[in-house]
C-alpha cells in the first residue's frame, strides 16, 4: 500500500447530503471506501449504474425479508456494491484513474 493511501486509512469525511465516507485498508493497487447514509435508494443505484454497467440480485423475489443487491462496475475497473435501500455502499477503486472515479461517485452521492 502506498504511503499516501496508508495515511488516508481510517479517515472519515462527509461527502454531502447525509453521506459519510471512511477509507479502509485494502490490498495491492486498490482504494477501499465505505459510504454510509440513512439509505441508498433505487434512484441512487440507477444514477451510479449510468457510470458503468450494473447487475442486480433480486433477492426480495426469493424472500421478501431480503434486500435486493446491486453491483456496479465502472469503466476503469472500480466496483461498487451494496443493498438497494441499505445503509452501506462499498467501493473498490482500482488501477489508474482511481481519484477521478472516486470524485464521480462522490459527486453523485453528495447530491442526495
Amino acid at each position: 500500500m502506498s504511503a499516501r493511501r496508508d495515511r488516508l486509512r481510517g479517515a472519515r469525511f462527509p461527502v454531502g447530503a447525509g453521506v459519510t465516507a471512511e477509507v479502509r485498508r485494502s490490498c495491492r493497487n486498490e482504494l477501499k471506501v465505505l459510504y454510509e447514509a440513512e439509505s441508498f435508494p433505487g434512484a441512487t443505484w440507477e444514477a451510479l449504474a449510468a457510470l458503468g454497467s450494473a447487475s442486480y440480485l433480486r433477492a426480495s423475489q426469493l424472500n421478501p425479508a431480503m434486500s435486493d443487491l446491486c453491483r456496479v462496475t465502472l469503466a476503469g475497473g472500480a466496483l461498487l456494491e451494496g443493498a438497494v435501500g441499505g445503509r452501506l455502499l462499498v467501493a473498490l477503486y482500482r488501477g489508474r484513474g482511481r481519484l477521478r472515479q472516486r470524485h464521480h461517485v462522490e459527486r453523485l452521492l453528495g447530491r442526495g
